[in-house]
């Protein structure tokens, strides 16, 4: 019996954890304005603050919160 059949066996008891949920998601998109008029007018998310580009106070990231 060679290693391949261990290494299989052991991988058919092995019990992963439930998803109990998500901590994080990042989402690129092409119109930041857009979408974060979605999220927090339309879904009535709150953004929680946003990063500006370092060249002018256009946002760059914006972090929206449940």
């Amino acid at each position: 019996m060679g290693l391949m059949p261990l290494l299989l066996r052991a991988a058919d008891t092995l019990e992963r954890p439930k998803i109990l949920g998500i901590a994080h998601i990042a989402f690129y998109v092409s119109d930041l304005a857009k979408a974060r008029s979605f999220w927090t007018d339309f879904l009535r998310y709150e953004e929680c603050f946003h990063l500006n580009r370092k060249d002018s106070n256009d946002v760059r990231i914006a972090f929206i919160k449940d």
